[in-house]
């Protein structure tokens, strides 16, 4: 036993030597065999990794194939997408903006941006800008809202007031990108100036990160830049890059390991470069600094709870004070982090969808840095990963057997809109339902009562149930789907298609109806047909489906007109009470 000791001390004072000397080679060449390893291991393509200590640049180099296909190696030069790990790059954004005087962290949203507005507006009221930053606004994620949509950051912002809250606001930590988008448009209003542009001009240029850009069709345009891969059983399958423009400030960056090593020293430089403060040490603290609990778990023992600043998760690993944020998009994984007590920081990029490589390798490196026996971390998350897989396949099946649908299928083929999430599309064709939103691009088959399920490949061919439901003439009405499991099912109301509400559809129903006794009125107005019945307010006519309408604020209340030769002959309008038909005069 004493021997062992002896040993172990010896080897960990052989690193301290190494350590102290400022020569990493013989850690280098460890990371190297140890980067092999793990790529094999869990199936990653690429890696390009930036290690910066005390002030120095020890590391930046590419590993394994930027491009399967052709063998095309991966280099320190070589572009990745780093996803959510922008977010920091935002937050230092907002940062300088408040150092220019133009805006206060404690001051309220709706001071710079009066049209901010969520569903709850005592929140959005209260909202300081801090908040927008600190994932405590009390909006779940929503991701699925904007993913693959084609809205623009504009119409995103917009739509924020019809998405469901889940907590109040400073309640909880719930991880949230509309926020941070939000904050891009924040700095857009008080600067004049885009979040794009602002960031290239105040962080990219004065870092010298002359090839990180904010768009992948940028990175395409470059000789030396990643192609997205995705692991589909258990094989290595390239995919399309993912555009997000609207979500920019919340994770658009793409870098490599050369630039991002800048970003690492003016990290641990506290937010100087060449000696210049481009912020104060000040805001570098505040934005280093706990504003929020993130998870009061840790996970592990070498890791204590987690908790989050501006842009940055904050946490102790191995008692060392860490700072860190990843970033996951389609096809690529990344991680940044830096440990400021200890002067050094890591950067792990790679072309792999949804991987624990980032987490694995910085760990192992931080472990070498910190003169720590490394953790076998890729033990650990590959044991973890097939437990994951067995409680799926144990999943309990609740299925109600011997159902069948309430109506035919063709009967369920529409168009269904969420004023926060947009459109969503049933269609029928060949004796089957397909549902099309944003990137879900399903077929539906039949589960349960008027339950369909379907699977994406994007989602990891999760089922998902979608729930129809009928209005009170019979007819479906809603879908209700599974998008955001923090609030429920978002409701998704059927509306005409598009030619039912064209001006030269709508407009032949325009005219007098009546009888000898009663007559009404329904005008063609502003795009929209007017009804105006004698003694009564006037009434906004909704297309549902061919010639037939509901009566805006009247429930079970609706109108179908007689066609004859392509003109209106007739209206009845249905009532609980009864129908009753009118001629046009």
């Amino acid at each position: 036993m004493k021997k062992v000791f002896i040993t172990i001390a010896l080897f960990m004072a052989f690193i301290s030597i190494f350590a102290e000397g400022n020569d990493y080679s013989a850690i280098i060449n460890d990371i190297d065999v140890f980067v092999d390893s793990v790529m094999k291991t869990h199936n990653v393509p690429g890696v390009s990794i930036a290690i910066v200590k005390n002030n120095e640049i020890i590391l930046t180099k590419g590993y394994g194939y930027r491009n399967v296909k052709d063998k095309s190696p991966v280099t320190e030069k070589t572009l990745f997408c780093i996803g959510s790990s922008t977010k920091a790059f935002t937050a230092t954004a907002l940062s300088m903006a408040a150092e220019d005087g133009y805006i206060d962290f404690n001051e309220k949203v709706t001071a710079y941006l009066p049209d901010f507005e969520l569903k709850d507006k005592n929140i959005s009221d209260n909202a300081l800008v801090i908040d927008l930053l600190t994932h405590r606004i009390g909006l779940p994620r929503h991701d699925l809202m904007w993913y693959g949509s084609s809205f623009t950051r504009d119409e995103i912002y917009k739509r924020l007031k019809y998405l469901e809250l889940s907590a109040g606001l400073r309640e909880t930590f719930q991880y949230q990108n509309h926020m941070f988008m939000t904050a891009g448009v924040l700095l857009e209003r008080v600067t004049g100036k885009t979040w794009e542009d602002f960031v290239k001009e105040r962080i990219f240029l004065p870092l010298s990160m002359n090839e990180t850009n904010l768009s992948t069709n940028d990175s395409k345009k470059s000789a030396d830049y990643a192609s997205p891969y995705l692991l589909e059983n258990k094989k290595i399958t390239e995919i399309p890059f993912r555009e997000i423009p609207a979500m920019g400030p919340a994770g658009t960056i793409n870098s490599d390991a050369v630039d991002m090593a800048q970003w690492l020293m003016f990290n641990l430089n506290r937010g100087s470069v060449n000696s210049k403060q481009l912020i104060t040490d000040a805001s570098f603290a505040r934005m280093t600094s706990p504003q929020m609990i993130a998870s009061s778990v840790s996970g592990s023992e070498e890791r204590s709870f987690l908790s989050y600043g501006m842009g940055w998760f904050i946490q102790y690993y191995r008692g060392h004070y860490m700072v860190h944020h990843g970033g996951n998009i389609d096809g690529f994984s990344a991680l940044v982090s830096f440990f400021p007590d200890d002067s050094f920081g890591v950067v792990v990029l790679t072309n792999m969808n949804a991987t624990p490589l980032p987490s694995i390798i910085n760990y192992y490196i931080s472990d070498r840095l910190l003169n720590l026996e490394p953790v076998s971390w890729s033990e650990r998350i590959a044991s973890s990963e097939d437990e994951s897989e067995e409680v799926i396949k144990t999943a309990v099946e609740q299925r109600v057997k011997n159902t069948k649908p309430s109506h035919s299928l063709k009967s369920y083929a529409g168009t269904y809109e969420n004023k926060g999430y947009g459109l969503l599309k049933v269609g029928y064709k060949n004796g089957k339902l397909h549902l099309k939103y944003h990137f879900l691009d399903m077929d539906l088959n039949h589960y349960h009562y008027d339950v369909f399920t379907g699977k994406s490949q994007m989602l990891g061919d999760m089922e998902m149930k979608f729930r129809f439901e009928s209005a009170s003439d019979g007819s479906i009405a809603k879908v209700y789907a599974p998008l955001e499991m923090t609030v429920g099912e978002i409701c998704f109301e059927r509306i005409a298609e598009s030619e039912f509400t064209s001006a030269e559809y709508l407009s032949k129903f325009a005219g007098v109806y009546a009888t000898k006794d009663f007559s009404l009125t329904v005008d063609f107005i502003s795009g929209r047909l007017k009804l105006t019945v004698p003694g009564q307010p006037q009434y906004n006519l909704v297309p549902k489906e061919k010639n037939s309408f509901l009566i805006d604020g009247l429930t079970g209340f609706s109108v179908m007109f007689e066609e004859k030769n392509g003109k209106s002959v007739a209206i009845s309008l249905i009532q609980p009470n009864g129908t009753f038909k009118i001629e046009k005069k």
